[in-house]
């Protein structure tokens, strides 16, 4: 007797169990931090990548990149630039692709590291005007406003070229404030509150002209990472690190305005310095106490970057501005090549998310073209034996 055919019974398919993904939200915004304990939320591996910046984005209560509100809606590529991302063992996860698409190890806890610092600044609008001729210098006058409005709080008026940058100039300019009979002028003129300002033209930069030549630095990222060094330690700046008081943008020119620091670059001041020898000589060079504190206020600014996850990777005598007073102050600035790092999940140093060497060559140091497992700034010893040059 033949039995019927019989179909083999399948065994019940498992659930999929959910992974438990550590998402570390260690780094900050723009302009609020995001540091804190360890998120831990559950996600189903069939599920996009991008799932994971909405749930920690609900459990802070807030956006993990904040958006300008008195500005246009930012460009397509300007928005992938401030998107956050997401790192496992220091390589990026791509957000439009599942969990198991992956390759990752096969277990149902990872942790991952959520870098939320934007590659592209806060750009607020602004207008360049030309408001007379100076007759002294039958040059023109002209005043830059950041504040919208028929009556802006203040303005600021450009004095002069401090020096010629790869995408524009670096001018000195003054703040004037607005008075009761509508006029502007410094609020304390005999000590005029001054500042920096660089103006760079978006045609000599890639992201606005695909036709322009490109540099090793980039200006925007330079600017996003001044915002940010301003504000992940508590929403303070480092009196060591130069950092944005404001950054805008009209249809030709992005305008930087930083601190104004009247002691010029370290290199010059410590070509003019002069200070004597052991047997009395008169050389050029920095006295040592000077030396020292500026070398000390050096270290302290990379220290607050390192913290921050950030190396500048061009650190040189040329990149330290000097404030004049006693004692002399230094900060450090010109971020263009500055790199991002992440901290390593087994705290074993940090991961360097751009491989890319960068600086100058004769102020590298040796183990830099070392691989290494930790990231640091091999710059900053040959900053002091420059200060000393011809002291020995």
């Amino acid at each position: 007797m033949i039995e019927p055919d019989r179909k083999e019974a399948r065994p019940a398919a498992a659930a999929r169990t959910p992974m438990s993904l550590q998402i570390i939200a260690c780094l900050i915004n723009s302009y609020a931090p995001v540091k804190g304990a360890p998120i831990t939320i559950e996600a189903n591996q069939e599920e996009p990548i991008q799932v994971v910046f909405e749930r920690v984005a609900k459990v802070l209560g807030r956006n993990l990149v904040e958006t300008n509100t008195n500005h246009q809606q930012p460009s397509l590529a300007v928005q992938q630039l401030r998107q956050p991302r997401l790192y496992l063992n220091g390589s990026k996860l791509d957000p439009l692709l599942q969990f198991q698409d992956q390759n990752l190890l096969n277990n149902n806890t990872y942790t991952l590291l959520c870098d939320c610092r934007p590659r592209f600044p806060l750009l607020t609008p602004c207008v360049l005007n030309q408001v007379g001729m100076d007759q002294a210098t039958n040059r023109p006058i002209v005043q830059l406003t950041t504040v919208p409005g028929q009556q802006a709080p203040y303005k600021y008026q450009f004095v002069r070229t401090l020096a010629t940058a790869i995408y524009g100039k670096v001018k000195s300019c003054v703040k004037l404030t607005l008075q009761q009979n509508g006029s502007y002028a410094p609020s304390d003129p005999q000590h005029p509150e001054m500042f920096a300002c660089k103006l760079m033209h978006k045609d000599r930069m890639t992201f606005y002209n695909a036709n322009a030549t490109i540099f090793s630095e980039d200006p925007m990222m330079e600017m996003a990472t001044q915002q940010y060094l301003g504000t992940c330690m508590n929403n303070q700046p480092h009196p060591n690190v130069c950092g944005l008081v404001e950054c805008c943008e009209d249809q030709h020119f992005i305008f930087s305005i930083m601190p104004f620091s009247n002691g010029g670059e370290l290199y010059d001041y410590t070509i003019q310095a002069r200070s004597k020898t052991h047997n009395g000589k008169l050389v050029e060079c920095l006295p040592e106490d000077h030396a020292r504190g500026i070398y000390r206020q050096v270290v302290h600014g990379l220290r607050h970057m390192h913290a921050c996850f950030v190396v500048h990777s061009d650190l040189t005598l040329e990149n330290v501005m000097v404030e004049n007073g006693q004692p002399v102050g230094a900060k450090i600035i010109d971020f263009g090549m500055a790199k991002h790092t992440l901290p390593r999940t087994d705290g074993n140093g940090c991961y360097l998310l751009d491989t890319l060497r960068g600086g100058k060559r004769f102020y590298l140091a040796p183990e830099i073209w070392q691989p290494r497992p930790f990231v640091y700034d091999g710059y900053l010893g040959t900053v002091l034996v420059e200060s000393f040059r011809y002291c020995f």
